[in-house]
């Protein structure tokens, strides 16, 4: 995490007391940050639920092609 604090070069220099106030948005323990629990929601097994599907086909020995593309069994809801 990076905050910028502002600071004079003497405070620097003979060192300061501040203070500093974070807030930070934690996930949710019962649903992983899902919207639901974790039961409700099937992952995606052409994707991974990564909402795209790659495909890698041999064209010949030491030449492969990928090709990327959406996932259309999940319509890239990736769930």
């Amino acid at each position: 995490m990076i905050h910028q604090l502002p600071v004079t070069l003497e405070q620097l220099y003979n060192g300061a007391v501040k203070k500093l106030k974070l807030s930070r948005n934690i996930v949710c323990p019962a649903c992983g940050g899902i919207g639901g629990t974790k039961d409700c929601v099937i992952r995606c097994d052409s994707c991974k639920g990564r909402g795209v599907r790659i495909e890698i086909t041999q064209i010949r020995p030491g030449m492969v092609q990928q090709m990327q593309s959406t996932c259309n069994v999940c319509e890239v809801k990736a769930k």
